[in-house]
Parts: C-alpha cells; sequence; structure tokens
C-alpha cells in the first residue's frame, strides 16, 4: 500500500525527472540544436533517470551504490542490458 509519505516521494521524484528532462530539452535549443536533438536528448533524460530510479528503488533503509544492487535480481540486469 501506498502511504501519504511515499506517494510524496513518488510525486517528487517525477518532478525531478520531468524537471531534468525540460532542462536538457531547453539546454539544447539554446545551444542552437535541431527540435528532433534536442526531442531526443530529453526523452533520453527520462530514460536514464528511469533507469537510476529502478536501481534505487529497490531499497528503502540503505542506499543503492553497492554491489549486490547489480547482483540482487538477475531479471534487472537482463532487461537493463541494450
Amino acid at each position: 500500500m501506498i502511504t501519504r509519505v511515499l506517494g510524496m516521494l513518488i510525486l517528487f521524484d517525477i518532478a525531478l525527472m520531468v524537471a531534468a528532462s525540460f532542462a536538457i530539452f531547453l539546454w539544447e535549443l539554446q545551444r542552437e540544436s535541431a527540435l528532433d536533438v534536442a526531442r531526443t536528448a530529453g526523452m533520453e533524460t527520462i530514460v536514464f533517470c528511469e533507469l537510476f530510479y529502478l536501481f534505487n528503488v529497490r531499497y528503502f533503509t540503505t542506499h543503492a551504490f553497492h554491489i549486490e544492487t547489480l547482483r540482487g535480481d538477475p531479471t534487472v540486469m537482463k532487461v537493463v542490458r541494450f
């Protein structure tokens, strides 16, 4: 069940992802890149934010930056592979 605090954390993470994506999109436009390049950069930002979030959300009480994060679930590594 999603508690109020967990819901707020999820909304905060979504807001950060949208802000990062929009910032990269605007940055690419300011560099006078083509609109397609700016859109692609914005979407790639969302993909990498989601990838980081996937590894980070697995542990509620500890940080996700240890080796067990990578070895913990083989299904996740299969999905992450390109």
